[in-house]
Order: structure tokens, then C-alpha cells, then sequence
């Protein structure tokens, strides 16, 4: 019985979550460290280049020396956007929305 309630108590918060904010949770806990929250819209006025991972968008940061940042949605449909910046150019992965 206390096995069971423990499990609950554990897993009972990630299956109310979307698939958005289990992935994005995911990522906070694998990579936490290296991730700074952004706390409004952030407009680049350059090229943005999408990238297929989160491992990719990692290893240009380490190429790069620069944080990796993460802009939660505006609206839940928009999906939650991590991204290096350098320069003019914004090293983006993007889990849910649209690109």
C-alpha cells in the first residue's frame, strides 16, 4: 500500500500535463542548469535558424559559449520556443506550435 501511494504522490502531476509541458519539464530537468527563463517576448531582428534538437541546440551552445534561453508560450497553441542568441542570429528549438 505505501508503495502505491508513493508512485501517486510521484507521478500524479505529469499526467495532468500536455505533451508540451511534459517535454519542456524533460528538458528543464536534464538541462536546467545551462537554461535561463526569459520573462517576455524577445524579437531578433536577423535569421533564425530551426534546429531538430535540443542535443544540437546544446552543442552549438557550447561551440558558441552562450546560455541557452527559454521563452515560455504566450498563447498554449504557440508551444514553448529554447534558443541561443549571437548576434543577429537565433539558434532555435521549438517543442509544440507552429515554426
Amino acid at each position: 500500500m505505501r508503495s502505491i501511494l508513493f508512485f501517486y504522490l510521484r507521478y500524479r502531476n505529469t499526467t495532468d500535463l500536455s505533451s508540451i509541458e511534459q517535454e519542456s519539464q524533460n528538458l528543464q530537468k536534464k538541462y536546467g542548469e545551462r537554461i535561463a527563463e526569459v520573462k517576455g517576448p524577445v524579437v531578433v531582428s536577423g535569421e533564425t535558424i530551426p534546429l531538430s534538437s535540443m542535443e544540437d541546440l546544446v552543442k552549438i551552445a557550447d561551440e558558441l559559449g552562450k546560455p541557452i534561453f527559454h521563452q515560455l508560450a504566450v498563447m498554449p497553441e504557440a508551444g514553448q520556443l529554447y534558443y541561443v542568441l549571437d548576434g543577429t542570429t537565433r539558434y532555435q528549438y521549438s517543442i509544440g506550435g507552429k515554426e
